[in-house]
């Protein structure tokens, strides 16, 4: 763990600037007959609410079979690394259906967060 605690504020300035600038990207892949069939990429974040977390950019696969492995191999990382929540941003309603089943919740129906994007010209 990197030494934050989870509470609001009770973080040091320096561990947070030590989780933020080491901000590495991870990632798997799933082969099968020596061809990519999947990947999964994430990277470390910090909620002030919720501290330390992870966010997964991309799950992509083949079949759920593969989706589940890779989703393994996050949760792994994560209980590994002391982080206890995985947030995933998608907009197609077959990864929202699946992720469901994994387990995941949708926060933006059950806390009504609502997510906006800036583009910069």
């Amino acid at each position: 763990s990197s030494g934050i605690n989870a509470e609001y504020g009770q973080q040091t300035k320096e561990a947070l600037c030590e989780l933020l600038s080491s901000k590495e990207l991870r990632m798997r892949i799933a082969v099968c007959e020596e061809k990519i069939v999947g990947f999964a990429l994430w990277y470390a974040h910090y909620s002030t609410f919720l501290g330390e977390s992870c966010v997964v950019r991309h799950l992509d696969a083949r079949c759920d079979d593969v989706k589940v492995g890779l989703l393994e191999e996050v949760r792994r990382d994560c209980k590994e690394r002391g982080v206890t929540r995985c947030d995933v941003f998608l907009s197609e309603e077959s990864q929202k259906v699946f992720l469901r089943t994994q387990g995941f919740v949708n926060i933006s129906e059950k806390e009504q967060w609502d997510c906006f994007a800036l583009k910069i010209t």
